[in-house]
């Protein structure tokens, strides 16, 4: 990579994506369509990717924990239903 995309990329990542689209809109990086305009935009798909990669394991990270917590709830409740039954036979 040359000085110039190298000097781009460290701007680009100063920056929060949402700063990073405004500056590409704004032609801070060159004019549409342009060599630097079209590097930043394939920057920033990248880094909107990985920001929705990484949303999506965190979505999946949580969606096991709720799994969990529901079997555990389940779990529970038969144990409250057989306890019940039990003591309702027993007394």
């Amino acid at each position: 990579m040359n000085r110039p995309k190298k000097d781009m990329v460290e701007r680009l990542d100063s920056m929060s994506l949402e700063e990073a689209r405004k500056s590409l809109a704004s032609g801070d990086f060159g004019d549409i369509d342009s060599p630097n305009y079209n590097f930043c935009m394939a920057w920033l798909a990248v880094k909107e990717s990985s920001v929705r990669d990484e949303n999506a394991t965190d979505a999946v990270k949580w969606a096991k924990h709720a799994a969990y917590a529901a079997y555990f709830a389940a779990i529970l409740a038969a144990v409250s239903i057989i306890a019940t039954v039990v003591i309702a036979v027993f007394y």
